[in-house]
């Protein structure tokens, strides 16, 4: 267990740091933030990410099963 946490806590943090500038960015360009556009991007990180790792072939043991 502490192994896989081991390996996809540098995935979790950096969604967060993708999740935080991609807000901050929409949020420069439209002037506000609402809870939907956050949720939207939240959602559209977590669906995008691991394939993108895969891709790169840097994902984690965990996520490669």
């Amino acid at each position: 267990m502490a192994s896989t946490l081991r390996q996809l806590a540098p995935h979790y943090l950096a969604m967060l740091a993708i999740y935080l500038v991609v807000v901050v960015l929409v949020s420069a360009v439209l002037g506000q933030t609402s809870f939907w556009i956050s949720l939207f991007v939240a959602f559209v990180i977590a669906l995008a990410y691991p394939p993108a790792i895969r891709r790169l072939d840097r994902a984690p043991e965990a996520w490669s099963r």
